[in-house]
């Protein structure tokens, strides 16, 4: 009986270099990015209702503390995407050489060390909370009930990123549904009881633990059974840092827009942007699958020497295909888009279609991002930083409406993609 059961396996991924295995394998490709894709709809529309049930039941002002709390779990989640893409590669490299008890000795021994980092992460947290509230302009309790999650944060990616690795997407959409499902009711339950705002942020952290340890099962064989007594921890060493800078590069560019015009504008202007911003990042949202689904495939095909490229544009290919669809969707329907936030945000829709833009670009320059860090190209480290940079510094400068902000996400992610696009052509190719 083989204890992982991987859907792909290192002779699949080999015979990509041959004409007829090349269609079984785009085959393959297909069928686990359809699976992922509609996984992750479903995980969008439950994290869209979040929002829009936030929105409807706090109304702007309140929702704009939400909103930005929110955006920043996003930044906070940066160590455990790393950590998600760290498991993710090194899983792929133990399934395509069937090390299935090396596998489980890195699982152990990460995990063990995580849930000690954790404890650390989430009392300096909370310590820090209240300076975070006064640059946020949001109450102290609201931040501090981010703390459970952050608890859980890292723990939680490890076993995301096995499953990926293992590109086992069924389970790995299951997990990430429950996780977004239990967040949107506890969400109506917790402020229909009176708490709010702070209810509304701490079901983010009870979504996170109820996933967590519902992801324990489909990882029952990589939790039990026997481990190797030791394995080569260098790689993951060495992929740990170019992985932090892609992960915290391409969430701060999404992100950070929300934080800062929390920071300048009105709480009622902070709060129609970022019904923009959570609508707009369906774009992001709806393409992520395809790079999840990209990466451990690419990841395999780079440890066993085979070419990749082909993998790469058939997942442009769909990205673009995908984003498009979205762009134009709210193009076509901004105030169907913008009805479940209510009345009090329909003038939000003129900017819907132009920030959707801005994140298709953005989009599509973290698929090569990705692709870059599977193949061991860390030339976009640099420009990643630089670009981080630039929108700071455009969004300090130019915040006097909602338009100019817009606008500045548009650019960034131009630029972002061009910059990425650069490195992709300019790179020694040999696959």
């Amino acid at each position: 009986m083989r204890l992982l059961r991987p859907p792909l396996t290192a002779p699949d991924l080999a015979a990509d270099t041959t004409g007829v295995a090349t269609a079984s394998t785009d085959g393959s490709l297909l069928r686990h990015n359809a699976i992922y894709f509609l996984g992750s709809l479903v995980v969008l529309g439950l994290a869209a209702s979040y929002q829009f049930l936030s929105g409807r039941l706090l109304g702007p002002r309140d929702y704009a503390s939400v909103a930005a709390v929110f955006s920043l779990f996003s930044v906070l989640l940066v160590p455990g995407l790393m950590v998600s893409m760290v498991a993710s590669r090194s899983a792929a490299a133990f399934v395509a050489t069937s090390s299935a008890d090396e596998l489980r000795l890195f699982f152990r021994r990460l995990s063990s060390i995580l849930v000690w980092s954790s404890l650390g992460a989430g009392f300096l947290f909370l310590l820090l909370s209240p300076l975070i509230a006064r640059f946020l302009l949001v109450p102290p309790q609201t931040v501090a009930a981010l703390t459970p999650a952050v608890l859980f944060i890292l723990v939680a990616a490890i076993n995301r990123g096995v499953l990926q690795g293992e590109q086992r997407f069924l389970s790995l959409s299951a997990v990430q549904t429950l996780d977004a499902f239990s967040r949107a009711v506890l969400a109506v339950v917790v402020i229909e009881l009176g708490f709010g705002a702070n209810g509304a942020i701490l079901a983010v952290g009870a979504g996170i633990v109820v996933s967590y340890a519902a992801s324990f099962w489909p990882l029952r064989r990589v939790a039990t059974g026997h481990r190797a007594l030791r394995f080569d921890a260098q790689p993951v060493v060495r992929f740990a840092g170019p992985a932090a800078v892609a992960v915290a590069g391409t969430t701060l560019l999404a992100s950070s827009d929300v934080l800062l015009v929390k920071h300048y504008l009105s709480a009622e202007q902070a709060g129609l942007y970022a019904s923009v911003a959570t609508l707009g990042r369906v774009v992001l949202m709806v393409t992520a699958s395809i790079s999840a689904v990209m990466f451990p495939r690419v990841t395999a095909l780079e440890h066993l020497g085979r070419p990749s490229t082909r993998t790469l544009t058939l997942s442009a290919v769909a990205m673009v295909a995908v984003a498009s669809v979205a762009v134009i969707g709210l193009a076509l329907a901004p105030s169907l888009a913008l009805m479940p936030f209510g009345p009090q945000f329909t003038t939000a829709g003129p900017y819907l279609p132009i920030y959707g833009v801005g994140m298709a670009a953005l989009a599509l320059a973290s698929l090569l991002v990705t692709y870059l860090l599977a193949r061991h190209d860390h030339r976009f480290v640099p420009v990643i930083v630089l670009v981080v940079l630039l929108e700071v510094v455009l969004i300090s400068a130019f915040h006097a409406s909602i338009w100019q902000v817009v606008w500045v996400m548009v650019a960034v992610g131009v630029t972002m993609l061009a910059a990425m696009a650069l490195l992709y052509f300019t790179r020694n190719r040999n696959g």
